[in-house]
């Protein structure tokens, strides 16, 4: 499906492109399943938080992938448990983390003797 930008909003430049989702750091290995499944423990054992860390990488924010949840779940009548769970899931891997530390990068070269 194609999306249309609304009037008079220009397309970033490349410099400017959106902040990966979850699921692209997912599917690039940057984060693994289990990250994944530490940010939803989380979230599910104080559900008063707001931010949270992901991968020490990134900081996430849980209001905002809560309202995500609730907007897409707002017409399906509360089903509970496993259920929440998943939509909990589906919300974050469609978040878009803020980077709060670059990943390390490989060892500084060593100078020659």
């Amino acid at each position: 499906m194609l999306k249309t930008l609304p009037p008079g909003q220009a397309l970033p430049s490349a410099g400017e492109a959106a902040a990966p989702r979850v699921l692209d750091l997912l599917l690039r290995g940057d984060l693994v399943d289990a990250d994944v499944d530490r940010a939803v423990d989380t979230y599910l054992a104080d559900p008063s938080l707001r931010t949270g860390q992901l991968h020490a990488l990134y900081r996430i924010d849980f209001a905002e992938i809560d309202a995500a949840m609730r907007a897409s779940t707002r017409r399906l009548r509360p089903a509970g448990g496993r259920a929440d769970r998943q939509a909990l899931v589906c919300a974050l891997l469609l978040h878009r983390p803020h980077l709060v530390h670059p990943p390390a990068t490989a060892e500084p070269s060593r100078p020659a003797r």
